[in-house]
């Protein structure tokens, strides 16, 4: 995790410092891995666009400014399981695997305002945030490696 090029939103005190039992289970995926699954699962191309999915479920927005209204706003909307493993890309290359209650209990290290593009995929859902707003939808991935670093 320490060589992990975002590894400062999760251990930088101008940021945050999660504890080391939070931290032993965010695992990075290693650039090629991440792209392959990015390719094979998101888009065949480097970037996404909302046209690019299918399977409409929802969308809303985020409160940024209050922690626990985000956290709330997320667990009422996105129907994934505390436990399941989830991978949240911030880039084709740069992607983590993790549960989905990490997610959520620390959702201000993984969602940053105006500045982020996320992709999350679990086994059911397709979850995008960009500039305060979330997308679902729905997703049929084949993904074995969800569950597992590289």
């Amino acid at each position: 995790m320490h060589n992990f090029p975002l590894f400062w939103r999760f251990n930088d005190p101008n940021y945050d410092v999660l504890a080391a039992s939070v931290l032993d289970g965010i695992l990075p995926l290693d650039q090629s891995n991440s792209l392959e699954i990015w390719h094979n699962q998101i888009s065949v191309f480097d970037h996404i666009s909302q046209a690019n999915f299918t399977n409409f479920i929802s969308a809303f927005d985020i409160d940024t400014v209050n922690p626990e209204a985000g956290k709330k706003i997320l667990v009422e909307n996105i129907s994934i399981p505390d436990n399941e493993s989830i991978i949240s890309f911030w880039s084709p290359t740069c992607s983590v695997v993790t549960d989905w209650l990490t997610v959520t209990d620390n959702w201000t290290s993984f969602f940053y305002p105006s500045d982020d593009n996320i992709v999350i995929l679990s086994r059911s859902v397709l979850v995008t945030f960009a500039e305060e707003r979330i997308c679902t939808y729905g997703a049929q991935t084949t993904v074995n490696e969800i569950g597992k670093a590289g």
